[in-house]
């Protein structure tokens, strides 16, 4: 015999009769229950709909969220770049490689252009190297997925070469990206490095007025074309470029130093002065720059900071003989003798006997010469 239920739940229902399919009311009706003193028995067919309802609603969740966390742990694998749909006609490459010679292309149909500023992920997987379709003389090769793949497989076996030092496998693989795409910018940054290292400064000149076309704001690459000048004693115009580099970064190390060597190379030491002090308030542990530095001075005839640098510097380095020379010659010609003594004994202890004696013959010691301790040091070193 069915039992109709209570009047408590009466305000919960529409009908007498619960229909099987009302989800919204079974689960309404249910609440009531729980909050009744007389719960219906299990075999209320009522309570069966809802407890019937209650476990297909919990399994329907449990099953969305399995399947929500599986989707977030494939997407959580998934690889910037890889395995995506692509527009061949947008797409970025990217060497393996980010250091000096390493370069990051963003291609697309309207632009070609380098970004050695920010990290691009792949866009398309780089091939092998005996996938390589061999180039023809054509004049243009079509910006589509296949030749964005060939350029940047070259780029890549070129930053390889460089980075074993096979400089000629890497200036073949980069010309034949510029083959491919002729205004990739960067690459021919790179070619201009390439030869200025193997010492080809012609060469090196053509690739970097290419690459200063292409980016004419870039103080480095004034700086770059700079050496190649002088490479070739072409001093003045060597020294418009430098300085240009220096109009558009005024504070830029590389332009400074370049040109006090250049006004060393030229004897104008006095020119020299203020770039290698501009350079050196920057950056002390360049020794080679500090050496040129204390030369200038000496070479003016400027003692008291001649001796202060040469301190400095054979502190920075104690093994070099050299330094310990013209230390003592600096202090001798501030008629400090016995500094410049010590100083030289300290030379003499770094060199074998007949480097030393050939020293202290030279000029710039005449000041000490007539030293009795000058004179002692002397025979002691030719009784060796």
């Amino acid at each position: 015999m069915q039992r109709k239920p209570s009047n408590i739940y009466e305000p919960q229902r529409k009908q007498d009769h619960l229909p099987a399919d009302d989800t919204k009311d079974a689960l309404d009706w249910n609440e009531a229950v729980i909050d009744s003193d007389a719960a219906p028995s299990k075999n209320d067919p009522y309570q069966q709909q809802i407890r019937a309802n209650r476990r297909n609603n919990y399994l329907m969740a449990l099953l969305f969220l399995v399947v929500l966390a599986g989707i977030f742990y494939v997407f959580s694998k998934q690889q910037p770049g890889k395995g995506l749909p692509l527009d061949p006609e947008r797409a970025q490459l990217k060497t393996e490689n980010d250091d000096t010679f390493s370069a990051y292309a963003s291609l697309s149909k309207d632009h070609l252009a380098f970004n050695t500023n920010q990290d691009i992920s792949y866009a398309y997987e780089t091939l092998a190297e005996n996938d390589l379709i061999e180039l023809t003389d054509q004049a243009s090769y079509p910006l589509d997925s296949t030749w964005i793949k060939q350029a940047g497989t070259r780029l890549n076996m070129a930053d390889k070469a460089l980075q074993h030092g096979q400089l000629n496998e890497a200036l073949l693989r980069y010309n034949e990206a510029l083959k491919i795409y002729p205004d990739i910018k960067d690459v021919q940054r790179y070619i201009g490095l390439i030869h200025l290292q193997k010492k080809e400064f012609d060469l090196a000149i053509s690739a970097f007025e290419k690459a200063i076309a292409q980016e004419s704001n870039n103080p480095r690459l004034l700086n770059n074309l700079g050496i190649c000048f002088l490479g070739l004693n072409e001093y003045d115009k060597a020294l418009i470029v430098l300085e240009a580099a220096l109009i558009q970064d005024p504070s830029y190390l590389m332009a400074h130093y370049n040109i006090a060597t250049l006004y060393y190379r030229q004897q104008a030491y006095d020119k020299s002065l203020p770039y290698f002090e501009y350079y050196l308030g920057a950056d002390n542990e360049n020794l080679e720059a500090y050496q040129l530095y204390a030369k200038s001075l000496i070479q003016l005839d400027e003692w008291d900071v001649a001796s202060e640098v040469l301190a400095e510097l054979s502190r920075k380095m104690p093994d070099s003989a050299p330094v310990y020379f013209r230390l003592a010659q600096a202090l001798s010609m501030q008629q400090q003798p016995s500094p410049a003594m010590s100083a030289l004994e300290q030379g003499i202890a770094l060199m074998d006997t007949r480097r030393a004696l050939s020293w202290l013959n030279k000029k710039e010691f005449d000041v000490l010469r007539s030293s009795p301790e000058f004179q002692t040091l002397v025979e002691s070193l030719s009784k060796n």
